[in-house]
């Protein structure tokens, strides 16, 4: 797990949860396997228990992993993950394209913008 940017804007929670999700996306948690413990994590984030256990439980909630007794947490098995996720990012979408209307970015702009986007990450890739 990476260390958190304690001078982002994202709240450090989020951040853990989206190193999981990338991690998760990356084949580095695979399904019906172990994530780090609260424990680990915090140790490895130089974070308090508690707010590594807000990510894990937001991360609960969203369907992407299951508390099981003896084991921790573990990746939910199925479509369930790629659903949270896809919903994650629909989320994170409309704030982005809000944020861009309301700077007068048209939508046939924001189209442009996001084919650039993708066609950047295609090449990294």
């Amino acid at each position: 797990m990476l260390p958190v940017d304690i001078h982002s804007r994202t709240p450090l929670y989020q951040q853990v949860m989206e190193q999981i999700l990338q991690g998760i996306a990356g084949g580095v948690y695979p399904q019906g396997g172990a994530v780090p413990s609260l424990r680990q994590t915090a140790v490895e984030t130089g974070l308090n228990i508690n707010t590594v256990k807000r990510a894990y439980n937001e991360l609960e909630q969203m369907g992407v992993l299951v508390s099981l007794p003896g084991r921790g947490s573990v990746v939910c098995a199925g479509n369930a993950v790629q659903n949270a996720m896809r919903r994650e990012a629909i989320t994170r979408l409309e704030g982005c394209v809000l944020h861009a209307k309301l700077r007068g970015i048209t939508l046939s702009q924001v189209k442009d913008i996001c084919d650039k986007i993708f066609e950047r990450r295609d090449k990294n890739d």
